[in-house]
């Protein structure tokens, strides 16, 4: 082959591989800009909808009480000898006036006067109803109510006079397709209301309208996982999708909001920017052919070496060469050893970030792979909850039953610091743990403690060569109501059903791993429970949350929210504490992990209640 056809072939690759490589580079920087901006505003329209709900919640609120005051439907409640058909009339009337898709009365006992659903329905009892119960209890209670129709957000409110309770008033508006549009309207996004594998209202999803098309959407929408997000296909369109459950909603079914962001109206900028700079390119790559012919003789060692260098780079060799040959020659030179540089340095860094993901990767395995799946034990109806910030952290709790049903072991801690060797000494932890308390059920926790700290000491600080130590509690709790407990941790919340009212249990004690010798610090005390007494456990994730003023949450709003709660079950409690602690810190990134385990003492000869999620 002639020296200038060589020369002309060599260079048009090299300018080839330069401009393929800018184009495909500036392709992926769109590409995930895109995608990151159509997850952060996911993430905004998700956050849009649950205010739009809460919205929805206080306007259904300030309706029921002043429907709640209107004198004819206390008259026609409180009187004994009004006809049924009276009765419906008159709740006719007034949720016609609102507008309300539910409006449920029932009288002072929770049992059902009226529905305008169903007009002919009198007579049930519907005192277990949560809604009912709680409006009943506390005067007004809102929450969610599933009927044939779908669901509905409701608001129930005490119908009284003066000092006496009469009835019961429910009212609410369904959550369908005009509670998707408007969700879509304010936010942009596509909004999807999903009752167990059915979507039950949708609105802004170009190609698919509503009704009957919504079974098209459900074997999609309904497998989009509650926490992060997912990537899905409708109607031959991408979308990144998330899912929340419906706030107040605690039934048996699974009731979600579903939101999804376009991804195909994201990229399309950046494929039109690729079609401009392919054009350019193009452009490009013919002037630098035509001068390639024009220097072909002139340039044909210098090039020679120049593809001699490129063949090199394409096998790998990344190393520099020594430029020659003329001045544009010499800096072309300079420019692909500069080039052969940063493919150097970004090779480098791009085995750095894999190193570091699969560290991640592994510390939030270590962190989940140990907790308890279906955490129980004899007479407790025990529930626990652990929401991981995007940093693995060192929360951990574990649940041991001791064997012949005499109660079992609990403990709950937090190692210092992040990562993976944070995910390290929580394992060493939760194996230390379980070793001694089933080799020695009957050992008291300060002993247990001590012995405890022995191994994690020397594993941490004299093997590891690391700072690392943990907080530490653990407790005793046995059929007949004594808690035993011992180490250094966060204070114990006992909820007495007696009283009605939250203790404060200080954890006297030093923390592992800081110290050899930790026995003269460490002491047992002990609590006795009662049946209906609530215990919660939780790390400082919950009380050190902040709001956008700086402030955090505290114990002290942690305890008022258990009082609120205390009745409901543990799971419920786990839930609502989770949930007053984001409404707090809403719109303030998660900073720590957040963990909350919680359980009430039932009594000496119930069996226990499993955590069931």
């Amino acid at each position: 082959m002639r020296l200038r056809t060589v020369v002309f072939v060599s260079f048009a690759l090299l300018v080839v591989v330069a401009l393929g490589v800018s184009i495909g580079a500036v392709t992926l920087v769109t590409r995930r800009a895109a995608r990151s901006q159509v997850g952060t505003e996911l993430a905004r329209s998700r956050d849009v909808t649950l205010e739009l709900h809460a919205l929805r919640g206080n306007n259904a609120s300030a309706e029921c009480r002043v429907v709640a005051e209107e004198p004819r439907l206390k008259a026609v409640v409180a009187a004994e000898d009004v006809a049924h058909e009276t009765v419906i009339d008159v709740a006719q009337s007034l949720a016609g006036s609102l507008g309300s898709s539910i409006f449920v009365l029932t009288d002072g006992e929770g049992v059902l006067l009226a529905d305008v659903a169903a007009p002919e329905a009198a007579g049930e009892a519907l005192r277990q109803n949560a809604v009912v119960a709680g409006a009943l209890a506390d005067g007004e209670r809102g929450g969610l109510w599933l009927d044939d129709r779908g669901p509905h957000q409701v608001q129930g409110c005490r119908l009284a006079f003066g000092q006496k309770t009469v009835g019961v008033l429910v009212i609410g508006r369904a959550l369908d397709d005009h509670m998707a549009a408007t969700v879509h309207r304010q936010t942009g996004a596509v909004v999807a209301i999903v009752l167990d594998d059915q979507v039950v209202a949708a609105s802004g999803l170009p190609g698919v309208a509503t009704g009957s098309e919504h079974a098209a959407l459900a074997g999609r929408l309904g497998k989009v996982p509650v926490s992060g997000r997912s990537e899905v296909t409708v109607a031959g369109a991408h979308y990144f999708a998330a899912a929340t459950p419906v706030p107040g909603y605690t039934g048996e079914h699974t009731l979600r909001y579903v939101v999804l962001r376009s991804i195909d109206e994201a990229l399309a900028p950046g494929r039109r920017l690729t079609w401009v700079l392919a054009g350019v390119a193009a452009a490009a790559l013919a002037g630098a052919l035509l001068l390639a012919l024009a220097l072909a003789r002139r340039l044909a060692r210098p090039i020679d070496a120049l593809v001699a260098h490129a063949e090199a780079i394409a096998g790998g060799d990344l190393a520099t060469r020594k430029p020659h040959g003329t001045t544009e020659v010499r800096a072309l030179a300079k420019a692909m050893n500069h080039m052969v540089s940063e493919l150097e340095a970004s090779r480098r860094s791009l085995a750095d970030r894999e190193r570091m993901s699969r560290e991640l990767e592994i510390a939030t395995r270590i962190q989940t792979s140990i907790l308890p799946r279906t955490p129980a034990l004899p007479g407790l109806e025990l529930a626990a909850r652990m929401r991981p910030a995007d940093e693995v952290g060192g929360d951990y709790y574990d649940v041991l039953e001791v064997p012949g049903g005499d109660g079992g072991w609990i403990a709950i801690g937090d190692v210092s610091g992040h990562g993976l060797e944070a995910g390290l000494v929580m394992l060493m932890l939760q194996t230390a743990v379980s070793t001694l308390v089933r080799e020695y059920p009957e050992e008291m926790p300060s002993r247990a403690l001590v012995a405890l700290n022995d191994v994690i000491y020397d594993n941490v600080q004299r093997r590891l060569q690391s700072d690392r130590h943990a907080t530490l509690s653990l407790l005793r709790i046995r059929r007949d109501g004594r808690l035993t407990m011992a180490g250094a941790h966060l204070d114990v919340i006992i909820w007495r059903a007696e009283s009605k009212r939250c203790e404060f249990v200080p954890t006297p004690g030093t923390w592992i791993s800081v110290t050899d010798d930790i026995a003269r610090a460490t002491v047992d005390h002990e609590q006795r429970l009662h049946p209906g007494d609530v215990v919660v456990l939780h790390t400082d994730g919950l009380t050190e949350a902040m709001n956008r003023s700086g402030e955090q949450f505290g114990q002290e709003r942690l305890a008022e929210s258990l009082a609120g709660a205390a009745e409901a079950s543990a799971l419920a409690v786990c839930d609502r504490l989770l949930a007053a602690t984001t409404r707090w810190s809403e719109g303030v990134a998660q900073a720590d992990d957040m963990t909350v385990l919680v359980f009430r003492y039932l009594g000496p000869d119930d069996k226990g209640i499993v955590d069931q999620a």
